[in-house]
């Protein structure tokens, strides 16, 4: 648990993604605002956002840009390796932060029914396989559901 609290801004994120995007150091332009929302799926503000209401129930070490991993893997949910790739990170600590990231989002009740309402719409349109709707709700609920 975090003993302070600093309000993380939208361009906390726009810059811890950078690397990710493989965008130029520079100013934030419109088209890299557009790559960011095509990569995680929402905008800096909603990262900053989602940061700032999780802050003090975070460990200690826990940065922006794994929450960004966490954002792009609910958004993505592809193998390990892909996100591996785009994060440039290993495996292990790419699947701890993640999962302790989707954990405490998983905690927001608001989130909580956008998420849902997502990953039916996704399987719904055959572009998520009913066994992984099921994985990942049954790590969000804590509970086997199919």
């Amino acid at each position: 648990m975090r003993s302070s609290y600093v309000a993380a801004t939208p361009s906390t994120f726009e810059l811890h993604a950078r690397p990710m995007l493989r965008n130029s150091p520079g100013l934030y332009n419109v088209a890299q605002a557009r790559r960011f929302r095509s990569l995680f799926g929402v905008a800096p503000a909603v990262c900053a956002a989602t940061w700032n209401r999780l802050e003090l129930k975070l460990p200690e070490n826990a940065k922006p840009y794994h929450l960004l991993w966490a954002v792009l893997f609910l958004k993505a949910y592809a193998s390990e390796a892909v996100h591996c790739a785009v994060t440039q990170i290993d495996e292990k600590t790419f699947r701890e932060w993640v999962w302790i990231f989707v954990t405490f989002i998983s905690e927001l009740q608001v989130v909580r029914k956008g998420i849902l309402m997502l990953f039916c719409y996704n399987v719904i349109q055959r572009k998520l396989s009913l066994i992984s709707f099921c994985y990942f709700l049954s790590r969000l609920c804590g509970t086997i559901v199919c």
